[in-house]
């Protein structure tokens, strides 16, 4: 891998990385090259947009968003949620994403059956923007226990909803979540902190507060006229960069 990043860095003229992270990767590969960081695209307007059911305080649902593959940490978060869900009769926990591994996406199933948690636990499969969007304005908070990332669309797209985040404490994403500020925050593969956390989140009086904190930060972190006029700068970059 490492082999393969340097001779894709040495034939760029520019370097774009979405998080500090993977900046410092890329800089690693390609000291000399010129580099600018910024999140990749999304629809800001469709998750701002979204017009939840009430504030967050007043919602139940737990929403996890992504493709279904082990490094996403879906089957720990099934896990945590074994923990917590008698004591939490009224919240339900929502997965939404596609089975890129159908193994371990069949696996996932067994594990809900397996822990009795047919009624608690839902598999939605891919979506549309407009759908995720609705889903997360519903959600109580966005739960990402991965174990790598770069800096994932979904913790923005959440945020501009006004819905918290609880993430790993990986990569790009403690750039984005400031502990108890904006979400919160576990180290990947621990699921009793992942358990402890997401029963904080479920029963937290001033969570309010906290959803409109991590939508004022992403609409002020994204915006589609900044994502263009980035890409504009890179190409300039890459272009002077050529004619060397």
């Amino acid at each position: 891998r490492a082999v393969q990043g340097r001779s894709s860095t040495s034939r760029a003229d520019a370097l774009r990385a979405v998080s500090a992270s993977s900046a410092a990767r890329l800089r690693a590969f390609a000291a000399d090259k010129p580099l600018m960081q910024f999140m990749s695209w999304t629809d800001a307007a469709v998750f701002l947009d979204a017009v939840p059911p009430g504030p967050v305080s007043q919602r139940q649902d737990v929403l996890f968003a992504g493709v279904l593959i082990p490094g996403k940490g879906v089957r720990e978060l099934i896990d945590a949620w074994s923990m917590i869900a008698d004591d939490l009769p009224d919240s339900h926990l929502r997965i939404i994403g596609r089975a890129k591994n159908m193994d371990y996406a069949a696996g996932l199933r067994r594990q809900v059956q397996r822990q009795g948690l047919e009624a608690r636990v839902s598999f939605v499969g891919p979506v549309s923007q407009d759908s995720l969007a609705r889903a997360m304005s519903q959600a109580r908070l966005l739960v990402l226990p991965s174990y790598s990332e770069g800096l994932p669309k979904v913790v923005i797209e959440a945020m501009l909803c006004g819905t918290p985040v609880l993430g790993s404490a990986v990569d790009g994403i403690p750039e984005v979540i400031e502990e108890g500020v904006t979400g919160w925050l576990v180290p990947p593969g621990d699921v009793d902190t992942l358990a402890k956390k997401l029963r904080h989140a479920l029963t937290m009086a001033d969570v309010d507060p906290m959803g409109e904190r991590a939508r004022a930060f992403a609409s002020g972190y994204f915006s589609p006229d900044a994502y263009v006029a980035n890409y504009g700068r890179l190409f300039t970059l890459a272009w002077n960069e050529a004619q060397r």
